[in-house]
């Protein structure tokens, strides 16, 4: 009698891998439902980990080291997960959506939501940028990296300004009770 002497292999989130696929296109028929919610949640945290890296980045705030980072230290696009999950599922929900889908929109909606605020009013975050964009001309020297820094901050800028007069109003609102 023969022994099966293979090995069952653990199956591994396709997010989580590089792709191995022609043209690196997403491996839609290796995805399952559950493989989104995993990779969401990862990829906040690896969100959360680069930010924290680059806050804490002692060297004063350049466009090189605080627009357009690059850090291959865990392999290249672990940092961009989030954005290549949120991508593909956006894609799914709006071509093949099925109650599973949409449960899972409802659910992970407030934490994305959350963490898209959080890198937002990232007080330390908009500190570097900011210096950037106030100091642009002399740490760029090519004016399209000129023209990104500028796009960059005041984009942040105005969402920071927007976030902050919305709070005023809202506290004026709630405690004068005028509305």
């Amino acid at each position: 009698m023969l022994e099966n002497n293979t090995t069952q292999t653990e199956r591994k989130n396709p997010f989580f891998e590089p792709y191995n696929t022609p043209h690196d296109t997403v491996p839609f028929n290796r995805i399952e439902i559950g493989d989104y919610e995993e990779a969401f949640l990862e990829g906040i945290r690896r969100d959360d980990e680069e930010i924290e890296k680059l806050v804490n980045d002692p060297e004063a705030p350049t466009f090189e080291n605080t627009i357009v980072r690059v850090d291959n230290e865990n392999g290249e696009n672990y940092y961009d997960l989030l954005s290549r999950v949120s991508t593909v599922f956006s894609c799914m929900l709006s071509a093949e959506t099925c109650d599973e889908l949409d449960a899972l929109a409802q659910k992970m909606s407030p934490i994305l939501t959350k963490h898209a605020n959080d890198v937002k009013l990232n007080k330390r975050l908009f500190e570097r940028i900011k210096y950037v964009y106030e100091n642009h001309r002399e740490l760029t020297a090519d004016s399209t990296d000129e023209d990104v820094a500028v796009r960059c901050s005041t984009t942040r800028a105005r969402s920071a300004c927007a976030t902050s007069r919305r709070r005023q109003v809202c506290s004026r609102c709630s405690s004068r009770r005028t509305c």
